[in-house]
């Protein structure tokens, strides 16, 4: 590799070894005559002075970009109010709150106990943490005490949903913070800091067993779904090849229900969930309308 003065600074010079020693005569005397080291100073590497000459413009134009933004920075630092000493951490945070941004920084928490309506703790139930929009925000689980706990949240207002185990959805609701039974009677928790306290209390639930017939024989692939007050409150299903249903953990309260078949034709009705049990309702097809029989048993 090239080196250049104005770059990687002038050659090292090369020491050779030395010669081994000799001996010569001297006024008739045989003298050992040791060799002395021989200093070489190597040549130069030639380099092409158009060549020289750009690196040598290059790290100039480099040197004065670095002095340029090194300037405009201090000058920004400077007139928003920072000093020389100031993180980049400590200045994006100030900025982003005279700019009106809420704290980003998610270090909030929430905890409680989830119990059931018959005052035992839910173990393995899910906590989900929604926005006022019902979007996904977080999710944490139960212990074998009821209790639960969500870290790293950011500050502001969720909505709680509470979903019970696959072994106790049989008997008790999907449930929202506190006691609600639907979305939109959901209570808005507000997470602030470490010491947010959210207790749920969960409803019993009702369980209900669909059949779909079309001209007295089972409808297979139909897609059903049930749902309560708000689309956040649905669930959906496909039919067997007996064209049942099976949905657990419902609300006891009224329900839309939408049924889509393979063909694509869809039956739209309403009913009631009476029992937090075991609803049948069985669906048939008269005259190209769909009707529903049966109710709590």
């Amino acid at each position: 590799m090239a080196q250049f003065d104005s770059v990687m600074g002038a050659p090292e010079p090369v020491t050779m070894e030395p010669e081994p020693a000799v001996v010569v005569l001297r006024d008739g005397m045989a003298v050992i005559q040791e060799s002395q080291p021989v200093t070489k100073k190597p040549r130069p590497t030639q380099v092409e002075p158009e060549v020289l000459a750009g690196l040598r413009a290059a790290e100039e134009r480099a040197a004065s970009k670095r002095q340029f933004l090194d300037h405009k920075t201090a000058t920004m630092a400077e007139n928003l109010g920072f000093s020389s000493t100031d993180s980049y951490a400590t200045a994006a945070a100030t900025i982003a709150e005279n700019l009106g941004f809420p704290n980003t920084d998610p270090d909030a928490t929430v905890a409680g106990r989830v119990m059931m309506a018959n005052g035992r703790p839910m173990a393995d139930a899910a906590v989900v943490l929604m926005d006022t929009n019902g979007n996904l925000m977080a999710q944490g689980h139960t212990d074998v005490s009821g209790w639960y706990e969500v870290a790293s949240l950011q500050e502001g207002p969720y909505v709680m949903q509470v979903l019970p185990s696959a072994r106790d959805a049989a008997r008790w609701a999907r449930t929202w913070y506190p006691a609600n039974r639907s979305f939109l009677r959901a209570e808005v928790l507000e997470v602030t800091g470490a010491g947010t306290t959210a207790d749920v209390t969960v409803q019993r639930g009702a369980r209900l067993f669909l059949t779909v017939v079309e001209k007295r024989k089972p409808v297979t692939g139909a897609t059903v779904q049930v749902c309560g007050e708000s689309y956040h409150d649905c669930q959906a299903a496909t039919s067997n090849a007996r064209g049942t249903v099976a949905l657990v953990g419902l609300a006891v309260s009224p329900v839309r229900i939408a049924v889509t078949t393979t063909d694509g034709s869809r039956y739209e009705f309403t009913s009631e969930l009476r029992s937090a049990g075991l609803n049948r309702i069985r669906l048939n097809t008269v005259k190209g309308k769909l009707v529903a029989t049966g109710g709590a048993s």
